[in-house]
């Protein structure tokens, strides 16, 4: 794979499982000398610029192919080469007839055996290789090679056992692969008992990279964005190169998925899409040594990779909201939180916050308000508020991005002095109901039968179902209706079942349930108050308060619980159980008689209703 990444481009390369035979052949560069001195050594390679120099690079993979043989086969170029544990056997036991500590290290009583790699067999060596099928193997490594593949290994599998967990690792073998080497473009499976699989790999000018996946079946293609970057750690020879890569599906959704290293590992990455970067990686490749400062530091250049994507993918409008890329679809582990740390902090200094106004901010420009703000304040009143698609978004800005929240005192202030249409306040006035503390449920939102703020004291009622009795009430009460086009509202918007449970929501809003006498008795609470304080006209206040109690009597049933007091003609107010009506009870005295019918016979005095300056005046003699 590595050979094949180095062609400049164009690179091909096939993985075929041929009876118990497995054949990798790739497109590249050919063997040279010292990659066969390399192979001889672990940590070791030929490669001489980028692969030595990449992080992960450790000379390795060709030594791995020994988990599951013991006499592979190289074909590359001039070079034809085979390594068995019967031809290092032999020429261990050539060198022992000379040398007494050769001997002794590989005696029959010893348990040791001779380095398969040190002794490879070339020419007619390689023909005699008698424990394999070595001249069959060479013969399809070199049709292979007449195919314009450049280097063919050929690896006679151990076991049954052996075979079937190779067949099974490829069949896990993931097209992504092509994304992350750059120069590959094309790889064939062929497996036992499968169709042959042939991916190809297209680069757009524009970086977009089509895959198009065949079989004798069908064949599918997906569309990516892919963005690469390289790196480096360190100066002069103790420097090491690194590479990033990620990709977002274009034709499909996009998922958490895996930290790729070329191959997936097994450590979950929990942001959308694709993530690759070189590192290094435990023996099974599976996971990252959690130890290596290296891989901290690519981690977090990956991390800032990913934030400087989106922003660049917004800017040409390829990423609409940044934010689902930047959110965890559940916790980062342990070793992978260098990318979500980087990656947060690199975005909150990037415009990655869309506003209300459509604009975009960085996080310290943005605001967000109180939880859930997005389903119940104006948008033409909040720009800077960041616009959320999803509510698990509003998370992310406060602990991620760490976006300031606006306060509730602002907030409630630009809401109080708006122009709100009955659609906007009845929204707001349920969201900061649900929302916020009762200290910030504020009564003046709120707007009675004249369309006007209501006072923050203020007992709010719902308008009474009878129009006629939703005549507005006295300008001194303590009560008030509530517009009926904003109840109707409300009673859309107010989280609840019921009509209690709305109510209830409200309460905090001073809106209590509408009845007559609910509504009595809080005008003669607030009768009572201002009379003690002595600064408003006492008969106007009191026959103000009688005809607001006839206006929203029920004449069909008693008369309203608690005393009601008269003026009487000598200047005095009176309760009415007291008092009689005099001779001159006209037709404006039906009003009294039908407040309080029943009590009259017993009455001292008789209370009359006269009409003067604008106002109600009510009187009785002895």
């Amino acid at each position: 794979m590595r050979a094949a990444s180095e062609t400049g481009g164009g690179g091909r390369v096939l993985i075929e499982v041929n009876g118990n035979t497995l054949f990798v052949a790739n497109t590249g560069q050919h063997f040279r000398k010292r990659g066969v001195a390399a192979l001889m050594t672990a940590h070791t390679s030929d490669k001489p610029t980028r692969a030595a120099r990449m992080i992960g690079a450790k000379g390795l993979g060709f030594r791995a192919i020994l988990n599951w043989t013991d006499a592979p086969i190289i074909s590359s170029g001039s070079l034809e080469i085979g390594f068995s544990r019967i031809h290092a056997k032999a020429v261990v036991e050539k060198l022992a007839a000379n040398n007494t500590k050769i001997a002794s290290n590989f005696s029959e009583t010893s348990f040791n055996q001779p380095p398969l790699l040190v002794f490879p067999a070339t020419g007619d060596e390689l023909e005699r290789l008698g424990d394999v099928r070595t001249s069959e193997l060479l013969q399809h490594a070199r049709t292979l090679r007449e195919q314009g593949y450049h280097t063919v290994i050929a690896a006679p599998l151990r076991d049954n056992g052996a075979l079937q967990h190779l067949v099974g690792q490829a069949r896990l073998f993931e097209p992504s692969f092509l994304l992350f080497v750059e120069s590959l473009q094309a790889i064939c499976i062929r497996l036992p008992d499968s169709d042959e699989k042939r991916w190809t790999k297209d680069t757009k000018e524009n970086g977009d990279v089509s895959l198009v996946l065949e079989t004798d079946q069908e064949t599918v293609e997906q569309k990516w964005i892919l963005r690469q970057r390289r790196g480096g750690i360190g100066e002069g020879e103790g420097s090491k190169e690194f590479e990033l890569a990620i990709a977002l599906r274009l034709d499909a959704s996009n998922t958490a998925n895996r930290l790729h290293s070329y191959f997936p590992t097994s450590l979950p990455l929990p942001f959308s899409g694709l993530f690759h970067a070189t590192l290094e990686l435990d023996s099974s490749r599976k996971t990252i040594n959690e130890g290596s400062e290296k891989n901290h530091v690519v981690l977090a250049a990956l991390g800032r990779f990913h934030a400087e994507v989106l922003d660049e993918l917004r800017e040409s409008k390829r990423v609409t909201e940044p934010l689902k890329w930047l959110f965890a679809h559940q916790p980062f582990p342990d070793a992978l939180t260098p990318v979500s740390e980087a990656s947060w902090a690199r975005a909150r200094q990037l415009p990655l916050v869309r506003c209300m106004d459509g604009s975009w901010r960085s996080s310290d420009q943005a605001r967000v308000g109180p939880p859930g703000y997005s389903n119940y304040l104006p948008q033409r009143l909040f720009g800077q508020l960041a616009s959320l698609s999803e509510p698990a978004h509003e998370g992310l800005l406060r602990k991620r991005l760490k976006v300031s929240a606006l306060g509730s005192k602002e907030i409630l202030a630009i809401l109080r002095e708006a122009d709100l249409s009955l659609v906007e306040r009845a929204k707001a006035i349920s969201g900061i109901a649900q929302s916020l503390p009762e200290d910030f449920h504020d009564s003046r939102l709120l707007i009675d039968l004249q369309g006007k703020s209501m006072p923050s004291t203020v007992t709010a009622f719902p308008p009474p179902t009878d129009e006629v009795k939703r005549q507005s009430l006295p300008t001194w009460a303590n009560a008030r209706f509530i517009h009926p086009d904003l109840w109707s509202a409300l009673l859309t918007s107010v989280t609840g079942n019921t009509l209690r449970e709305k109510l209830h929501a409200l309460k905090g809003f001073r809106v209590v349930e509408y009845s007559a006498d609910a509504v009595i008795a809080a005008l003669r609470s607030r009768v009572t108050e201002l009379l003690k304080k002595k600064k408003s006209n006492s008969d106007r206040l009191q026959a103000s308060f009688l005809a607001a109690v006839y206006s929203l009597h029920d004449q069909n049933r008693n008369r309203p619980p608690g005393a009601f007091r008269v003026r009487c003609q000598d200047g005095e107010w009176r309760d009415i159980a007291t008092v009689h009506l005099s001779e001159s009870f006209g037709q404006i005295g039906r009003i009294t008689a039908a407040l309080y019918q029943g009590n009259i016979r017993s009455s001292r005095f008789l209370p009359s209703l006269t009409r003067g300056s604008g106002s109600t005046s009510i009187t009785a003699s002895r």
